[in-house]
């Protein structure tokens, strides 16, 4: 009997390891397609055998019964919505669905209960010590010999730019360096703006660790090098909540203060100059032309002039999960940042998810999410920033970057309400939900 129960808890940990591993490493792997599927897709397709081989028992507790709120009005809406929308069909409305009950239900439900914090943390740390330094040597590399190498895997179809293939995009971007374009690092990512999602949430962490505090500031330089605008601003405010909150000035405090601020001036001084500036320039016109299309007005502007031109029915009860790019078609709802009906629900994941499910539905889902935080702490503070700004500058809702910056915030706060669960540590699995 011992050995059977010693069986089930080492089964258990495996499990609970696997799981935290291919979490961590979601935001690289999604970039690829599975077959007719994303990563995230087949990743919660396969979460409850996770849960069966952990031998954990759900049971749902009162603290999260906003979750299931939450998924019943977004499926409610968006079945409703979906009548009154002619290019969509049943079948896409099901599918769709059914992917986002999966997704979510992993992610709010699966995720906290499996997650290992402390394990996961481990494994995110030596995963972006390997991908800053690839950054790296792909700069060094460009500044010695004026070529870019990609660390793509080559001859995949990609999750980005509807499958396209990552030999192709490999190819463009390397002519593009080679044809004058500005060089831009991304280490193993498709853009260099994913590397510094990526990094993020590692960062609002790491800088409050000591064994993780000098990694934290190689890190914010990478991101700095990738000359993505998120890398640089996110970064500059996380470090300015640390030292605002360290306000003792410390040995250690000004120690650490002053290799950053000498590692910084060696950046500026030591990187491809032209390149730097080149893409500074860029941002700079984006500033300086916010009523004409661009990365920045897409993400940052667009979503709010989508929303307003709303009627109130919507603003309230929005459009439906999914449906926002055929209802904004059929009706008409047009930007002067628009350039093509592609795109027309890129904007930043906070006014997605508003126009998506509307004013109560993004209440509900924050409500979801604030209830697996049960022990609110100052350091959950720089956590919850880089989420509210990735939200806000960024198209993440409901990404691998979203849901990997949500499982950390659950985990790392201490509650571990197990999404929507309460845990039942060594017990075997009588009942599945």
């Amino acid at each position: 009997m011992t050995n059977e129960c010693c069986l089930k808890s080492d089964s258990g940990n495996v499990s609970k390891k696997v799981y935290t591993i291919l979490l961590v490493l979601m935001p690289i792997l999604n970039q690829y397609m599975f077959g007719p599927l994303t990563y995230i897709e087949f990743f919660s397709l396969a979460s409850p055998l996770f849960i069966w081989f952990s031998r954990d028992q759900i049971r749902l507790s009162n603290n999260n019964y906003w979750f299931v709120y939450y998924a019943l009005y977004a499926c409610i809406i968006t079945y409703l919505n979906s009548i009154f929308i002619d290019s969509t069909t049943a079948v896409n409305i099901n599918l769709r669905m059914v992917k986002f009950l999966l997704t979510t239900l992993n992610f709010f439900f699966i995720a906290p209960l499996l997650f290992d914090f402390k394990y996961g943390f481990k494994i995110y740390s030596y995963v972006i010590l390997v991908v800053c330094a690839i950054l790296y040597f792909q700069y060094g590399f460009h500044i010695l010999f004026h070529r870019q190498v990609n660390f793509l895997i080559p001859g995949l179809p990609l999750n980005y730019e509807n499958g396209l293939n990552s030999s192709h995009l490999i190819e463009t971007v390397l002519g593009g360096v080679e044809r004058g374009y500005f060089f831009r690092p991304t280490s193993v990512f498709i853009e260099p703006a994913f590397y510094s999602m990526y990094c993020l949430p590692w960062l609002a962490i790491a800088i409050y660790k000591k064994r993780t505090q000098l990694l934290a500031i190689v890190v914010t330089l990478s991101a700095f090098l990738s000359t993505s605008t998120i890398g640089f601003v996110v970064p500059t405010v996380l470090w300015f909540y640390y030292f605002a909150l360290n306000i003792d000035f410390s040995r250690n405090k000004l120690r650490m203060g002053f290799v950053l601020l000498v590692a910084s001036f060696l950046v500026v001084n030591y990187i491809d100059v032209s390149d730097a500036l080149t893409s500074l320039l860029v941002k700079q016109n984006e500033l300086n032309s916010l009523t004409q299309t661009n990365s920045l007005t897409l993400r940052v502007l667009r979503g709010w002039e989508c929303f307003k031109q709303l009627d109130y029915l919507h603003i309230f009860w929005g459009c439906g999960y999914g449906n926002v790019s055929a209802y904004f078609f059929e009706n008409g709802i047009r930007t002067i940042y628009d350039y093509t009906n592609s795109k027309l629900d890129y904007m930043s994941g906070g006014f997605l998810m508003l126009c998506s499910l509307g004013i109560i539905g993004s209440v509900l889902n924050c409500c979801a999410i604030f209830a697996l935080i049960k022990k609110f702490s100052v350091k959950l503070i720089p956590l919850l920033s880089v989420l509210f700004l990735l939200m806000s500058c960024a198209a993440v809702w409901n990404t691998d970057k979203y849901y990997l910056c949500l499982v950390l915030l659950f985990t790392f706060s201490g509650s571990v309400t197990n999404g929507c669960a309460d845990l039942e540590k060594n017990r075997p699995l009588n009942t599945l939900l």
